[in-house]
C-alpha cells in the first residue's frame, strides 16, 4: 500500500509538471511578444506614470490615481517595487506569464492568452483584474473577485463619484468585453472542470448495494 500511494503521488506531481510545462511552452511566444512592445508601450501610455504608480504609492490620495478597489490595489502592489513604468510593465507580463504556468492544464490557456495579451497591449494595469477572476478555477464564486476588484470597493466617496462621473470612451467598454469574455471563460471551466471530478469519482457498486438491501 505505501508504494502504490506513493508511486500515485510521484505521478501525479509527474502529471502537474507536465501540465504546467505546457503552459509554460504556450505563454513564452506572448511573453517574448511583450518584451519586444514593452519599451514602445511605457513610453505612450503616460496613464502609468501619471495616474497608476502614483494611485499605488499613495491610495486614493488623489480620486484620478489608480480609482480601483482595495482588492486591485493589494494584488498590484507587488508590481511597483521597482518605481518606474518600465519596471511595472515588465512585472505584469512576468507575472501574466506565471499564470499562465499555473494554469497549463485549462482548455482556456490559449484563448485566455490572446485576452490578455491585447488588454496588457493596452492597458497593463488591468492585467490583475485578470488574476482575481482566475482564482474561480479553484471554485467558481471567486471568478468574481475580478469585477470586484475593478469597482472601486473600500475607496472614500471622492474616488466613488470620480468614477461614476468621468467621461468614458469606446475603447472603455472595449476593455470591459474582455474582462467579461474572461470571467465567462473562467466559470464555463470551471464547471467543466467539476463535471470531470463527478465522473471521475468512483460510483458504488450496484451489485453489492442490492446484497445488502436483500439481507
Amino acid at each position: 500500500m505505501v508504494f502504490r500511494n506513493s508511486g500515485h503521488c510521484e505521478s501525479g506531481c509527474g502529471r502537474e509538471c507536465l501540465l504546467n510545462l505546457r503552459g509554460a511552452k504556450i505563454g513564452l511566444p506572448i511573453l517574448c511578444l511583450r518584451l519586444l512592445f514593452q519599451n514602445r508601450l511605457w513610453s505612450w501610455n503616460g496613464d502609468i506614470q501619471t495616474a497608476i504608480i502614483p494611485g499605488l504609492q499613495c491610495w486614493y490620495c488623489q480620486p484620478s490615481q489608480a480609482p480601483y478597489g482595495v482588492l486591485w490595489h493589494i494584488i498590484s502592489y507587488p508590481l511597483l517595487l521597482g518605481g518606474t513604468p518600465n519596471w511595472y510593465i515588465l512585472a505584469s507580463s512576468l507575472g501574466d506569464y506565471l499564470a499562465m504556468t499555473l494554469i497549463g492544464g485549462k482548455q482556456i490557456l490559449p484563448m485566455y492568452g490572446m485576452l490578455s495579451f491585447w488588454i496588457w497591449l493596452q492597458a497593463p494595469y488591468d492585467i490583475p483584474i485578470l488574476w482575481l477572476c482566475l482564482f474561480g478555477l479553484l471554485k467558481w464564486p471567486l471568478a468574481f473577485l475580478g469585477p470586484l476588484g475593478k469597482l472601486p470597493l473600500g475607496a472614500p466617496a471622492s474616488t466613488w463619484n470620480f468614477v461614476l462621473q468621468r467621461h468614458y470612451v469606446g475603447s472603455d467598454f472595449q476593455y470591459y468585453l474582455l474582462m467579461g469574455i474572461v470571467l465567462i471563460l473562467v466559470l464555463v471551466q470551471s464547471r467543466a472542470d467539476k463535471n470531470d471530478k463527478i465522473r471521475l469519482e468512483p460510483r458504488p457498486d450496484r451489485r453489492l448495494c442490492n446484497s445488502h438491501t436483500s439481507n
